[in-house]
């Protein structure tokens, strides 16, 4: 077995806050800033010692960003780093995941596979185990269980939404909450970019 990588970093100091289309981020994904997102989401090995501090150090950011929203939205995650980023800030919906047999018996009832491709489907959906995970379903795949993702919220739709995710790489977990909410287009904060990342 591997040993786990540790990462110490600094309080970061001097960030700021890009912007791309309705998107805000912090990081742009790289070579170099991916094993920080690793660690704090304690993927592949690495460990963050001082994530607290680096949180601490993200908040004021989000907090400025926020001032102009009534309503913070976040997607439930088996990792507490966007529940602890958001912690303190009025106005916090977490957005509930449907239980994997709800995503797969929607999609399935709403796409047009041929029998071939549902096999494939339900092969995927076995390897899964007990959760749904969207990054497990070919991208070609993945508009059909975009809408279904999240529980459905109702919101006033004149409130001022702003999605709280902590990497936007493809877009489909904001799609999927702006399916959720019944919103074409919400303004996003993010800490990790994906620079090809083509959605407003």
């Amino acid at each position: 077995m591997a040993e786990s990588a540790i990462l110490l970093c600094a309080v970061p100091t001097g960030l700021t806050v890009q912007k791309h289309g309705l998107v805000r981020y912090v990081f742009e994904a790289s070579g170099l800033t991916l094993p920080l997102y690793f660690a704090l989401k304690g993927k592949h090995g690495f460990i963050l010692t001082n994530a607290s501090e680096l949180v601490a150090g993200l908040q004021p950011l989000l907090q400025k960003v926020a001032m102009n929203f009534d309503v913070i939205i976040c997607p439930q995650s088996r990792y507490p780093f966007v529940s602890q980023l958001a912690s303190g800030l009025p106005h916090v919906l977490e957005l509930k995941k449907r239980e994997k047999r709800e995503v797969c018996e929607f999609a399935g009832a709403t796409a047009r596979w041929s029998r071939a491709e549902r096999l494939s489907q339900e092969k995927t959906w076995a390897a899964m185990g007990e959760t749904f995970i969207m990054n497990a379903i070919k991208s070609n795949q993945r508009r059909h269980y975009i809408p279904h993702l999240f529980a459905p919220v109702q919101l006033d739709q004149t409130a001022r939404v702003l999605l709280l995710d902590d990497f936007i790489m493809s877009g489909d977990t904001l799609a999927a909450m702006q399916a959720a909410l019944h919103r074409d287009k919400c303004d996003a904060f993010s800490v990790f970019y994906q620079p090809n990342y083509r959605r407003p």
